[in-house]
């Protein structure tokens, strides 16, 4: 039998970052978000909404009001086939409702993805259980403080984050570093990268991002130079029309912002030089549009990575489950723990080398129901 969703609970979150946390031109010292509860009486599946001001296109404020009494207009979670097509099913009639909102049908996503995946008892989810058990081995990126630490520091910090790995026993595979900022030199950035390289293990991916800071002729220009200073692979060195016109470079570039466009992430797929995807669900709309995505690049023999816009824990958990349906490797990830979670609530009793070490980080925040006083009962 069909089961409906009974009841949609909002909270809202404001929390303070301890340090301003940034990309190559914007800075963020909090962080707000919207967490849904969706429940039948007797489950609950909880989503996050946290779009990233002046960087995602969609706000808090309208993820609340596309999300307040969603349960109203959702279809019922059918009474067999798989997880993804049970949410496939429950969302179709809010599609439109959602599409000016990315964040908030990530958050509806994510809490009907859990929601089927705890009331579902005969069986029909158990084909992405073993996948997820699988798949379990991807490789995460770090992110070396953001936008606002300077190339010089970025091989200490590296050096500091391969020990604790090694001494945590982490899947660390890479780094990712911000270049192309406004207040600094090409020339000091390279200077960093080449820095970089050189402390690093050779099977680490040195990637760097550039947040298409540059127009086309100089991204023609830099990644060249970037590639003789010993980086893997370039994250969105332009955007738009500029890359998809970049063709083939020394290293491979990867799209991201520009994916938030849906015309351009499919002629992308077929673009010269283009080494894969970084998906952010926060800013494209939900696990749906990136399994999509997955499959697409996958049956291109082309790579991808998740990444974040500064998500919370919630957030961070389901694109852990969804690397774990990956249809094939991924690029290493930022599948751990990032300076935007410090804004969030923690359990108690937890260091903060546990939180950088191999244990996934949303075990250390609060993430359940209960935690947030969106239980079945409350």
């Amino acid at each position: 039998m069909a089961r409906w969703i009974a009841r949609t609970r909002l909270a809202r979150f404001r929390g303070e970052l301890p340090a301003n946390v940034a990309n190559r031109s914007q800075k963020w010292s909090v962080r707000d978000a919207v967490i849904v509860a969706l429940d039948d009486g007797a489950h609950v599946g909880l989503g996050e909404a946290s779009p990233l001001p002046g960087f995602s296109t969609d706000t808090v404020e309208a993820c609340e009001r596309a999300l307040r009494d969603v349960h109203l207009t959702l279809g019922p979670a059918p009474d067999a086939g798989s997880i993804e097509h049970a949410v496939r099913s429950m969302v179709r009639p809010v599609e439109e409702r959602l599409r000016a909102v990315p964040a908030a049908r990530f958050a509806l996503e994510t809490a009907l993805w859990s929601y089927v995946k705890l009331s579902t008892t005969d069986g029909s989810t158990s084909a992405e259980r073993r996948l997820e058990v699988s798949n379990r081995s991807a490789l995460r990126s770090v992110l070396l403080g953001g936008g606002n630490v300077d190339p010089e520091s970025w091989a200490e910090l590296a050096r500091d984050r391969v020990e604790r790995s090694q001494i945590a026993g982490g899947n660390l595979g890479g780094f990712k570093v911000k270049a192309g900022r406004a207040d600094l030199s090409f020339e000091r950035e390279l200077a960093g990268v080449r820095a970089l390289r050189a402390v690093l293990p050779s099977e680490f991916e040195l990637r760097v991002d550039c947040n298409g800071a540059w127009s086309l002729d100089q991204a023609k220009a830099n990644v060249p130079r970037l590639a003789d200073a010993g980086a893997n692979v370039v994250e969105e060195p332009c955007s738009g029309s500029a890359l998809l016109a970049l063709g083939a470079q020394p290293i491979p570039w990867l799209a991201d912002e520009s994916l938030v466009d849906p015309a351009f992430s499919k002629a992308v797929l077929d673009a010269p030089g283009c080494g894969g995807l970084v998906l952010k669900p926060m800013l494209l709309g939900g696990l749906i549009v990136c399994l999509d995505l997955m499959r697409a690049a996958s049956s291109r023999g082309m790579r991808y990575a998740l990444s974040h816009v500064f998500d919370g824990p919630i957030a961070l958990k389901a694109m852990n489950d969804l690397a774990a349906l990956a249809p094939d490797l991924l690029l290493p990830s930022a599948l751990g723990w990032h300076e935007g979670l410090d804004a969030w609530p923690k359990r108690p009793r937890r260091s903060a080398p546990d939180l950088l070490g191999s244990a996934p980080p949303w075990l250390f925040y609060a993430i359940s129901p209960a935690e947030w006083g969106l239980s079945v009962d409350a």
